[in-house]
């Protein structure tokens, strides 16, 4: 096989998986209220940050909230999402944000390390779909409710 001929293979593929996912349908996570000491710490960094009305998370990042204050996160969009009260003194990170497409499957995987959220959910559209809360010991799935979590420090 001539070797020019197998150096273009593989530039090849590489195009058509960046084309793909650049095509690929991105769930999204934004800060829709925030109320006293809010933070925020990225995937990537260890630093919490202030956090705004409007900021978008992504899997990895964390929320944290202070005493008497709270955000709320909406995951997906008004029509099929999720709204997260995240409650005072809670820690929140965004463990999976999944779609397989844009018309069927979701999944979202929160992790409540410590304190209460309370999750506003719209029925799911497909079997294959999941929406769940991990906790240090537990982890709810859901079809499609409103529900609260709550994790007590030790």
């Amino acid at each position: 096989m001539n070797m020019r001929l197998l150096a273009v293979i593989p530039v090849s593929v590489i195009y058509l998986c960046l084309a793909a996912m650049a095509d690929a349908p991105v769930r999204t996570a934004v800060i829709s209220e925030v109320d006293g000491t809010v933070s925020i710490r990225r995937a990537l960094d260890k630093a919490w940050v202030p956090a705004e009305k409007g900021m978008p998370l992504e899997e990895g990042d964390a929320v944290k909230t202070g005493t008497d204050s709270y955000a709320v996160v909406d995951i997906g969009t008004p029509d099929r999402g999720a709204s997260v009260e995240v409650k005072p003194n809670s820690q929140l990170g965004i463990a999976e944000l999944f779609k397989k497409d844009t018309k069927t499957t979701d999944k979202t995987l929160l992790d409540l390390a410590v304190g209460e959220v309370l999750v506003k959910t719209e029925k799911l559209k497909t079997e294959d779909s999941r929406f769940e809360v991990k906790t240090p010991t537990s982890i709810i799935g859901v079809r499609g409710t409103k529900f609260s979590v709550k994790v007590e420090a030790l």
